[in-house]
């Protein structure tokens, strides 16, 4: 299946990149939950866009991974054996995974790249989403001045279309 067949009839193609590595037992248990909600608004999803769960793992392991999380909803399909992930910037020179959303727009005949969202996490998390253990008191936050609210006026005179972020890479 080439990427221009999964547009279907639609003009914008949304990818979730899933970190599942050929050689892993199970997917990212992150991106997993992801998969999950995704599931869930699939139809919403549907009026809008086309969508796609791409992992690298063969076919017949995401499937399998798909059916135990109940994703009757989405599309799950693997890059076994291609360069997508590589060419999407969704995997390392190393073979590492990355966590990533993209967005693909079919213009004319040609497929372009038009977006993509990196998950990335917070190196430290704060003390407030910290669980609270049994036996310890959980740690509050240092008290903090409150912030004052700044206004920032908007200009909307003479605004052109926004212009699309990210690398022109064009798909066949």
């Amino acid at each position: 299946m080439t990427v221009r067949e999964l547009f279907g009839d639609r003009e914008t193609l949304v990818v979730y990149h899933l970190m599942y590595h050929p050689d892993d037992e199970a997917a990212c248990p992150m991106c997993s939950m992801w998969v999950d909600g995704f599931n869930g608004v699939a139809a919403h999803l549907a009026q809008h866009t086309a969508f796609a769960v791409i992992g690298k793992a063969p076919l017949p392991k995401l499937r399998s991974w798909a059916r135990r999380r109940g994703w009757d909803e989405v599309r799950v399909l693997s890059s076994h054996g291609t360069s997508f992930n590589a060419d999407m910037h969704a995997e390392r020179p190393d073979g590492a995974q990355r966590p990533m959303i993209s967005v693909l727009a079919r213009e004319g005949g040609e497929v372009r790249h038009f977006y993509t969202l990196l998950g990335r996490l917070p190196r430290r998390r704060p003390a407030r989403h910290r669980p609270a253990l049994p036996g310890l008191e959980r740690a509050r936050p240092a008290a903090r001045r409150p912030r004052r609210l700044v206004r920032r006026a908007t200009r909307t005179r003479g605004a052109t279309e926004p212009r699309p972020r990210g690398r022109s890479v064009y798909f066949s």
